[in-house]
């Protein structure tokens, strides 16, 4: 980065382009060299007043707007008081326990400040006050050459330093995260785009996501399986062996494949088999549908269903309902499922 020296430029003509309240700024201290900054990460900045925007073309500006970031980025200088307090000067800033620098051994460290002191403060906040501006050098030095000699050194491409607070040392990004409402409508669009899917690996896929996504209870379950052969919905077995069909996936419903696993999960295996209540005459079994499809009913609203995929439920409810005894009937009033009448 090339600076024309303020010498060059007529104070005159600056002061009518920055204002009469700059004019401070343009006095004969500023034409002495400006002091160059080095940060950890070999990133070389200028500090200079405004004056010197006017004849610098195009400066890349640092810029700085939170005292506490900005203090800890003068403090991360590793710059010892004696250049502190010559950077102080420089900004008409008073200086810390001036005293005469005395030569340091090999084996000596440099003593830095490791806090945020007065004189920090007062730099910090005039670089916030723009009183004076950090002028961004680009990097004259070339990464070192990485991997086999033979391979091609890329060509180097000053990369401009982000700003913000992600500078600071050991600042992790917060992550985002998103709302439960969120996360299930993206949940639920994967299990619609695993329906349609032909592949049984997909629609096994389906099926485990869709028992994480509405929380079903597992108490008891075998394993869940998608049965390409099965075209019902889903069977299950009395040692908790659930296989899922085709008709679970037809119109591809996250709902109704939800509402199928939990009629089979929930009903059948956890409050049927693991009861001891597994019939399988005509009058068990169809009291035991019954059951499972007043569930389903019931648990309409968690699992998002239709109008059209009610209406359904309760006609296949209706068939199994008319083939009870009038017995049984009187228990499904009741809500008890615990008996039947042969």
């Amino acid at each position: 980065m090339a600076y024309f020296p303020l010498s060059a430029v007529s104070l005159y003509n600056s002061r009518q382009l920055i204002g009469p309240e700059n004019v401070k700024y343009l006095s004969v201290a500023d034409l002495h060299p400006f002091p160059t900054l080095t940060t950890a990460q070999n990133i070389n900045y200028t500090l200079a007043p405004p004056s010197l925007l006017l004849v610098e073309p195009n400066p890349i500006v640092k810029k700085f707007n939170d005292p506490q970031q900005t203090a800890r980025f003068l403090i991360d200088l590793n710059m010892d008081q004696t250049r502190l307090n010559e950077l102080a000067t420089t900004m008409g800033i008073a200086t810390t326990n001036p005293t005469t620098p005395t030569p340091v051994k090999k084996t000596q460290r440099i003593q830095t400040p490791s806090s945020i002191t007065p004189q920090i403060t007062a730099m910090a906040q005039a670089l916030i006050d723009r009183q004076f501006f950090l002028l961004e050098q680009p990097s004259r030095i070339k990464p070192p050459r990485t991997g086999p000699e033979n391979q091609p050194l890329e060509p180097y491409t000053h990369r401009l330093a982000t700003l913000g607070p992600h500078e600071e040392p050991g600042y992790v990004p917060p992550q985002v995260t998103k709302s439960k409402t969120e996360q299930r409508n993206d949940d639920i669009g994967e299990i619609r785009r695993l329906m349609k899917s032909q592949n049984p690996r997909d629609r096994q896929e389906a099926i485990d996501k869709t028992i994480k996504s509405y929380a079903i209870d597992m108490k008891g379950v075998k394993f869940v399986k998608y049965n390409d052969a099965l075209e019902d919905n889903g069977i299950t077995s009395k040692n908790g062996a659930v296989e899922i069909g085709k008709a679970a996936f037809l119109t591809a419903s996250p709902g109704w494949l939800g509402s199928t696993l939990g009629h089979e999960i929930e009903v059948h295996i956890q409050e049927q088999a693991l009861k001891g209540n597994w019939w399988v005459d005509e009058q068990g079994t169809a009291m035991q549908e019954v059951q499972a499809y007043d569930y389903e009913l019931k648990n309409a609203e968690r699992y998002g269903l239709t109008k059209e995929e009610i209406k359904e439920l309760r006609w296949a409810r209706k068939d199994y309902y008319l083939d009870l005894n009038d017995e049984n009937k009187a228990l499904v009033s009741k809500n008890d499922y615990s008996v039947y009448i042969p």
